[in-house]
């Protein structure tokens, strides 16, 4: 409980507005993975200044984000329309493949599924959680 209790005093000092929850994380991730399948994100945590990438094939336990993180935890999303994936890590081995990924459907399925605060930059879209 107590980890709750500093993330909700962080995110009241930190943000003007909160626009996500539980139950429109859980839908908008179920809508997109149902209909496009895998989909690639980058995302900023709210304490963190590093953004990550990581990919859904359906979303993680409730109330996970990606376990151990809360939804809470987030602080947006973004749906790249290129991205390099690793396919090796090993230094001697190392691969690296472009993908693609149609935004456009995505922002669609975003837009059919409820009410989100989105903004398009660089052949990206990010949803925002806070502002």
């Amino acid at each position: 409980m107590e980890k709750n209790e500093n993330i909700n005093k962080f995110i009241g000092e930190k943000f003007n507005g909160s626009f996500m929850n539980n139950t429109k994380w859980d839908k908008l991730l179920k809508a997109l993975t149902e209909t496009v399948g895998e989909i690639v994100i980058q995302y900023k945590l709210i304490y963190k200044e590093e953004i990550c990438l990581t990919t859904f094939i359906m979303p993680d336990i409730k109330p996970f984000f990606l376990e151990p993180i809360l939804y809470k935890e987030i602080e947006w999303v973004e749906f790249p329309a290129e991205y390099n994936m690793p396919v090796n890590t090993r230094e001697s081995r190392k691969k690296i493949n472009i993908k693609i990924q149609d935004v456009s459907l995505i922002k669609k399925i975003i837009n059919e599924t409820g009410q989100y605060i989105t903004e398009e930059r660089d052949e990206r879209l990010r949803l925002y959680a806070y502002r």
